[in-house]
């Protein structure tokens, strides 16, 4: 029964995937004329809420033509979720979630100047610059906000962090679990043991982490540090990379939301959303679509 249903599911968010293509398409024509500071009723009540984005291996990226990665899924996940809630209004016209694409570091001033109602992005280090979060309430997709130690199927009988002596992890970020890895590694030394080797990648590569997991999946790597979304959303693709709870710890690129500080309500209604379980469906989708790029390479 489940499998009939998420069948179902996919076959009428297939559907929104073309309507929301056709919504970008009108916004593109509209151009400057859609740019407003826009209160959530007046979102709701025009039939459209625009999300930025920035190109990113995991949450966005152009392939001929067509938008993919976990964004996309996310604002297709969210159209049905925002029509179910609103269809009872007598005269509510369809809502589409349609995709603002940005740079990374024009993400904030996209939903400050009215070009987007909402930011979805790795927020981390941007939320530590004030004067860029200034005015926009930030909320975090998942908490709490973690980043996880991830090994591959190269990797036997692991259970703690002493296992790690003489191991390699590789980190392509700045990372809270160094501290975890440094203390380690006084003890392993004090023990007469080989230390862990914390090896950072050049930040100026794109698709670092992704690349990494990859990597661990065919048995060419053995570790990494990366944020517990980016772990849980692709393991659905690399089915042989293990995610570790155990060794954790606080993330500084944490996955959420940027809204304007008038607009909470809307903020609330993408929390309610998340809660529901409609953004497993958006990670289906993912894996769905990346499978499919694999299939066509």
């Amino acid at each position: 029964m489940k499998k009939i249903l998420i069948g179902v599911m996919l076959m009428v968010l297939a559907g929104v995937a073309v309507a929301a293509d056709r919504a970008t398409k009108k916004q593109e024509k509209n151009g400057a004329s859609q740019n407003a500071l826009r209160s959530y009723a007046q979102m709701v009540s025009s039939g459209e809420i625009r999300i930025a984005v920035a190109e990113d291996a995991s949450l966005y990226f152009l392939r001929e033509g067509k938008e993919q990665g976990f964004a996309p899924e996310i604002a297709h996940a969210f159209e049905i979720w925002i029509n179910q809630k609103f269809v009872q209004r007598k005269k509510q016209r369809v809502i589409h979630v349609v995709l603002v694409k940005s740079s990374r570091d024009d993400l904030f001033n996209k939903v400050k100047k009215g070009e987007a109602d909402l930011a979805f992005a790795d927020l981390g280090e941007m939320a530590s610059d004030k004067n860029k979060a200034r005015g926009l309430s930030l909320q975090h997709s998942r908490k709490p906000a973690e980043e996880v130690l991830v090994s591959g199927r190269s990797v036997l009988n692991f259970s703690r962090i002493d296992d790690l002596s003489g191991q390699t992890v590789l980190s392509a970020r700045q990372t809270n679990l160094e501290k975890s890895l440094s203390a380690t590694n006084m003890k392993l030394i004090a023990d007469g043991k080989p230390p862990i080797e914390l090896v950072k990648l050049a930040a100026t590569e794109r698709a670092q982490e992704e690349k990494v997991l990859e990597r661990l999946d065919a048995g060419t790597a053995s570790f990494v540090i990366v944020s517990e979304w980016k772990a849980n959303l692709w393991q659905s693709v690399f089915r042989n990379i293990q995610i570790h709870q155990d060794i954790s710890a606080q993330d500084p690129n944490w996955l959420g939301w940027a809204a304007r500080r008038d607009c909470t309500d809307l903020l609330k209604d993408v929390a309610a959303f998340e809660a529901s379980g409609y953004d497993a469906l958006a990670k289906q989708r993912f894996r769905l679509a990346y499978l499919k790029l694999v299939d066509r390479k």
